[in-house]
């Protein structure tokens, strides 16, 4: 079991290796929705060291100001689709084409379209500290490419409803140490959700 283990991943990181190399702008695996029976890596506990460094790294809301704030959609952790995919990330209602902003200082290590279609249109960025923030069902691109350095409130896209999404919404996802956190966490505390 430990070697089928260790092979799968030798393959997944020799599979993102080559997507790096090639400049695919397909996913990686490891961003994506999984089944419920895979047991996806989140972080059970946020502890003060994480929320510390999140918060750091994570300083500003996705969407614009709204009076009254966003309505989550689809909530982390919950149960999606016919085969009960993990939700890793929040769906947070928005009107088609309203401006996505970089939640933190950092830079674009991927962009394109979800070939799986879970995402649609995304943008990746890198903040360092072993800290990504994913943005999914974007309409468009606002013509940034990847290693592009972005600011703290720098439009990166616009919101849409590409991808497995029901109605307009921007997916937002934070990745720490390759594992998700739930953002509402770390979205909390600028009050913007409802």
């Amino acid at each position: 079991m430990k070697r089928l283990a260790l092979l799968i991943i030798v393959i997944a990181v020799a599979a993102l290796s080559m997507a790096a190399e090639s400049g695919s702008s397909s996913l990686p695996k490891y961003l994506h929705n999984v089944s419920s029976d895979d047991a996806p890596q989140y972080v059970k506990r946020v502890d003060t060291t994480i929320k510390r460094t999140l918060t750091a790294v994570v300083s500003a809301f996705p969407l614009p100001h709204m009076g009254g704030g966003h309505t989550v959609v689809i909530s982390f952790g919950q149960s999606i689709g016919e085969d009960n995919q993990v939700h890793l990330g929040l769906d947070i209602g928005t009107p088609i084409g309203t401006p996505v902003m970089a939640a933190g200082n950092g830079t674009i290590v991927l962009t394109g379209f979800d070939e799986d279609d879970e995402f649609g249109n995304y943008v990746v960025i890198d903040h360092g500290n072993y800290v990504k923030t994913i943005y999914g069902h974007l309409s468009s691109f606002a013509g940034l490419h990847r290693g592009a350095t972005v600011r703290t409130g720098g439009v990166i896209g616009y919101s849409g409803i590409t991808g497995w999404v029901t109605d307009e919404a921007l997916h937002f996802e934070i990745v720490y140490r390759e594992r998700y956190v739930d953002p509402a966490i770390v979205l909390e505390r600028l009050g913007e959700l409802k």
